[in-house]
């Protein structure tokens, strides 16, 4: 393609997506099916009424009786039970998957709803499990597919039990033990659609997503902790001073923490300072006098110590026999009643006894500082740490779970055939796929498609057709064999808005026919191929610089061993039989750019499209009229240009 344009100001740019940068799990948690358990303690996170979900990746090695998977409560005669997902009895032992929620605050008469899989698990092979419910239905997911489902109308009642993983109890572990691996455990406040589980089941998530509230990514490095990963909230708070001689009842604030929302109160106060602010008459010694007004659980009493008289008179000395418990002040001076004398009045000052949460906010990473004004008084913010203990046979292992939806050939090499595919359905722009050693068939790309991260494991082998567009959403891992098709001068084209990471970059190849008897302009899609590609063609670049379009002496031919560069173009001919070139090696990918380019003589420069993809190319520079240009894998632009070229992808 020759696009002639004189004095044009131009800059190329390509749509940047953002990349989805998703941590790689590698490890998990290994169960010996005798006492190991993971034990969480409880937290208000926890609650969960009418919706939630339990999700986790299992892989069991054999089926004990009633094998603990993910089980809220300690009671051993489940009285306290909450939800529990643990394996039950199917055709092969306890192989099915067992989904309960308990104790009932809604049907009357109702303890527990109870759901059980219709699909029999197998050993040695990794299933992802999700539980989730709402106010009136239950369902299981296996591997993302809806396994069963029944109505309910159980709301959970709130019991104080532990979060315990890989066995039921924590008391007895070696009761209902799981032996095998598990892995990504997340409990979640809402219930969770197909499509979410889908996207989500193979990546590990930031921890703040929407409703999440608890969730073990089993990182660590054979740590007796597991880390929950989600942010917290303030579950209580601590007085740890209780200040004094206030007059008004003080507010508080947090401050910090990273999260927001916290809001708490004080709930009561007492006397702990007292003045004479008029002593009154009449009063005599030993009188028992009550605070008048505020708002009280116990009301505040005064004794008379000494009056002004022998008999009666002005109060001039007070003690204090009960402090009271109030949860609004009244305002000084403050009147009393009781007692022989009247007018008698006081100057208080308070302490602090007590306080209350009212709101327990949300995303806190680190504890807030609790502010009260007027100041005086301290406390401490303790945020819901739910991190969980290791203990039993219990351990840290490296066989982890799934980072990719699987491609197994099972049915045919066509990628757009769900049979293909692990779970019988197909992947979307927001699934990460694996192309791996062990599938039955190679897969082909034979219709555009789309991905979330693209990993080709070492020996999996995915070619896309020519003419035929795969788009990766994420950074991709190239071990095994790439290849994009070649056929009636179109390729396969390979979109990918992340970076790829390579294994093995000798095997993975952009094809291209050239046919005989025609000039052809390409470029290299590869960072530092060889000149030997276009081994026996005629090859020729172009240097503006050197003279103009029409003079021979602008076109160079390249010679063989030199290293093709991004964004370099060259004119290639073939004589008598068509040929096709293969280059391979890493993708250009990110943004190149173009800063040697001159308008010396005619002003025309050869540019490439440095992408194993086809580009638009849509400039559109200010008080000029829009121009459409398409540039196809490996072509080229010949234009004049005074200005950098740039281009992103």
């Amino acid at each position: 393609m020759i696009f002639y344009c004189k004095r044009l100001n131009l800059l190329l740019t390509l749509c940047l997506f953002a990349a989805v940068v998703n941590a790689q799990q590698s490890k998990s948690m290994y169960f010996d099916g005798t006492n190991g358990i993971i034990r969480a303690p409880h937290s208000k996170v926890l609650y969960m009424t009418s919706a939630g979900t339990i999700e986790a990746w299992i892989k069991p090695l054999s089926f004990n009786n009633e094998a603990g998977i993910i089980h809220k409560g300690d009671a051993t005669d489940f009285s306290d039970e909450q939800y529990s997902v643990h394996l039950t009895q199917g055709n092969n032992g306890y192989n099915k998957v067992c989904f309960i929620i308990g104790r009932s605050s809604g049907t009357s008469g109702t303890h527990f709803n109870k759901l059980e899989s219709q699909m029999n698990l197998n050993t040695n092979t990794w299933y992802h499990i999700v539980a989730c419910w709402n106010s009136t239905t239950m369902y299981i997911y296996i591997n993302g597919v809806l396994d069963v489902s029944k109505a309910n109308t159980v709301r959970m009642a709130n019991f104080t039990g532990g979060l315990n993983i890989g066995s039921m109890l924590y008391g007895n572990a070696s009761k209902y033990p799981f032996k095998g691996y598990i892995d990504e455990v997340r409990i979640w406040n809402t219930t969770r659609s197909q499509t979410l589980i889908r996207e989500n089941m193979y990546l590990q998530q930031t921890g703040k997503e929407s409703g999440l509230k608890a969730y073990y990514h089993f990182e660590e490095n054979n740590s007796d902790t597991v880390k929950n990963n989600t942010p917290s909230i303030v579950e209580s708070i601590t007085l740890t001073k209780a200040g004094s001689n206030y007059s008004v009842k003080p507010t508080i604030s947090f401050s910090g923490g990273g999260g927001n929302g916290a809001v708490a109160s004080v709930a009561s106060l007492k006397i702990n300072n007292i003045s004479i602010g008029s002593g009154g008459s009449g009063y005599k010694v030993n009188n028992s006098l009550n605070l008048s007004g505020g708002s009280y659980k116990t009301r505040a009493v005064f004794k008379v110590t000494s009056i002004s008289g022998s008999n009666s008179g002005p109060v001039t000395g007070v003690s204090v026999t009960n402090p009271g418990n109030y949860t609004s002040l009244p305002a000084n001076p403050v009147s009393v009643s009781g007692g022989n004398g009247t007018g008698a009045k006081f100057i208080l000052g308070w302490t602090i006894i007590s306080l209350s949460l009212t709101n327990n906010g949300s995303g806190y990473t680190s504890q807030p500082i609790v502010v009260f004004n007027p100041t005086g008084a301290e406390a401490i913010a303790n945020l819901s740490d739910i991190n969980a203990l290791v203990s039993g046979g219990a351990s840290h292992s490296d066989n982890n779970s799934p980072y990719g939806h699987l491609w197994t050939g099972a049915s045919s090499t066509s990628w757009g055939t769900a049979a293909n595919w692990f779970a019988a359905w197909l992947p979307t722009k927001n699934i990460p796929v694996m192309i791996n050693s062990s599938a039955v068939r190679n897969c082909i790309v034979t219709a555009n498609a789309e991905c979330g991260k693209l990993f080709i494991e070492k020996n999996g082998n995915l070619t896309v057709n020519a003419g035929i567009t795969l788009k990766a959403y994420g950074n991709s891992y190239l071990d095994g064999i790439f290849t994009l098709e070649t056929a009636s001068l179109k390729t396969g084209n390979f979109i990918d808005n992340g970076t790829i990471t390579y294994g093995g970059n000798d095997n993975v190849s952009l094809k291209k026919l050239i046919k005989a008897n025609q000039w052809h302009y390409n470029s290299s899609p590869v960072k530092n191929s060889s000149s030997n590609v276009f081994w026996g063609m005629a090859v020729y670049s172009y240097a503006e610089s050197d003279g103009n379009f029409n003079n021979r002496s602008v076109w160079k031919a390249i010679r063989n061993d030199d290293t093709l560069k991004a964004m370099a173009s060259y004119d290639i001919y073939v004589k008598n039989q068509d040929k096709t070139m293969s280059f391979k090696g890493e993708f250009h990918t990110g943004e190149y750019s173009r800063t040697d380019l001159s308008n010396i003589n005619d002003g025309y420069n050869f540019i490439g499209n440095p992408y194993p993809s086809v580009i638009d190319w849509l400039p559109q520079p200010a008080g000029q009229k829009q121009i459409l240009i398409m540039l196809f894998i490996s072509g080229i632009l010949l234009l004049t240009v005074v200005s950098e070229i740039i281009c992103r992808m």
